[in-house]
């Protein structure tokens, strides 16, 4: 089985947070990858974090030799991300939208713990919720990462 890893799991993983042991067992072994759309989140939320743009760089290399490719949103995992948004209410965000739907366009089971992409059934699209942690959802994330070593990450690696 493959893994698509929304940003919400990769950031899990990198602040070590709730559920992040399960995030580094599939990272282990190389059932996971990201969709391109899961990468420019990550980045984002990176420099949200005020780390250093060395360290960021670093991150980034790390994570980028955890899987063997990114997956792109061609015009398929669109279409897909237009069912899931017209089927699933409330409305799922955009970006949420198309990470899902590269999920369902590859067949693949979406891991997150993201509460829109929590209201999509499993019957439309498989996927592992992760455990949420009380007040570090990823969107309202702004303080410096605790807990993370990017020496222990490549230690890792």
């Amino acid at each position: 089985m493959i893994y698509l890893l929304d940003t919400s799991a990769l950031l899990a993983h990198f602040r070590e947070e709730s559920g992040w042991e399960q995030v580094e067992d599939l990272l282990g072994t190389q059932t996971a990858t990201v969709c391109v759309v899961s990468w420019l989140e990550f980045r984002i939320r990176l420099a949200a974090l005020t780390l250093p743009q060395k360290e960021i760089s670093e991150v980034l290399t790390i994570y980028e030799g955890l899987w063997t490719h990114m997956w792109p949103v061609d015009r398929l995992s669109v279409e897909f991300a237009w069912a899931l948004r017209e089927a699933v209410k409330p409305r799922i965000p955009l970006a949420d939208c198309l990470i899902a739907g590269c999920a369902k366009r590859h067949g693949v089971t979406l891991v997150h713990r993201d509460a829109h992409l929590a209201t999509i059934p499993a019957h439309l699209l498989p996927s592992i919720s992760l455990p949420v942690v009380p007040g570090k959802e990823w969107p309202q994330i702004r303080e410096k990462a605790v807990g993370y070593s990017v020496g222990k990450r490549k230690r890792k690696a």
